[in-house]
């Protein structure tokens, strides 16, 4: 009988911690997904590196903003996506009338970014954003003059034409709402620099270090960025959490790393950071623009 019941416990003691092992979860990935209209190489590499560093599955999805809007009416909760990051001014609003986003809980992140971008409810940070700049005539002496832009548009040796590349909408937007500067309509890109045009940040860098075999050598003007009322008439790139997203808290987690490295974000655009503490890259701050 004592035999027996050893060889029962033996068998049990065998048998049990298999049993246990079978019937214990098994551990799920970590997942993001995170939704553009837009990326760059830069983007690419924090996102890269913070699926390797955090072990996190990370998608993305490309999609323009019809298609952003189509996903989430079509499967409000369960559309696939925990953050979206935009340019659009349209889309944020739309997704705002929506009631697509969460709030981000980090109040740090909006107590670093220039005051201009900040929102009460919190459901977007603005990581860059890319500004409106004059490029004018150097004056008689050869030097620059400062630009009054509340009745710069009167001087007749100063009538820039504003060369953007679409989508311009939000710029459209912000010109219109101005007192001082509706008198300036928006038209198609500039294939040459000129010193009597407006551009966008990010064009004004491109044509700026652009070298071939017709175009070497840099404007010779001053450049300022056309602001109103102290605000820059500028398109903003932001990052937001979605309402029904799966993984708030990597979600939240890549913001802040992501916001981190906000000059590597700003400088795949050539944009201006938003957080005031950054420098622009050293292209932009090549071109000295007031």
């Amino acid at each position: 009988m004592k035999y027996k019941r050893i060889c029962t416990w033996l068998v049990l003691a065998f048998l049990l911690p298999g049993c246990w092992i079978q019937e214990a979860p098994k551990e799920t990935t970590r997942a993001l997904t995170l939704v553009a209209d837009h990326l760059t190489a830069e983007d690419s590499a924090i996102i890269n590196q913070f699926s390797f560093d955090h072990r996190v599955k990370v998608s993305i999805r490309i999609l323009s903003p019809k298609e952003i809007i189509a996903a989430i009416k079509a499967k409000r909760y369960n559309a696939d996506m925990d953050l979206i990051l935009t340019d659009n001014q349209e889309l944020r609003e739309e997704l705002y009338t929506l009631g697509a986003f969460r709030t981000i809980r980090d109040q740090q992140l909006f107590s670093k970014i220039n005051r201009q971008f900040n929102n009460k409810h919190h459901f977007w940070l603005t990581l860059s954003h890319d500004p409106l700049v004059v490029a004018a005539p150097l004056d008689t002496a050869g030097s620059c003059t400062t630009i009054d832009f509340r009745s710069w548009h009167q001087v007749d040796s100063l009538m820039p034409i504003v060369k953007v590349r679409p989508p311009f909408n939000d710029y459209a937007a912000l010109l219109a709402n101005s007192r001082q500067l509706t008198w300036l309509n928006l038209s198609a890109p500039a294939k040459r620099p000129s010193d009597e045009r407006i551009y966008r940040l990010s064009d004004l860098v491109a044509l700026e270090n652009t070298i071939d075999s017709t175009y070497n050598k840099r404007l010779n003007a001053c450049r300022n960025y056309i602001v109103d009322n102290q605000r820059y008439i500028t398109r903003a790139y932001t990052i937001s959490l979605y309402v029904h997203g799966r993984n708030r808290a990597i979600a939240e987690k890549f913001i802040r790393i992501y916001a981190g490295k906000s000059y590597l974000v700003a400088s795949g655009r050539n944009q201006l950071p938003a957080n005031t503490s950054i420098q622009p890259s050293w292209y932009i701050r090549s071109l000295e623009i007031h």
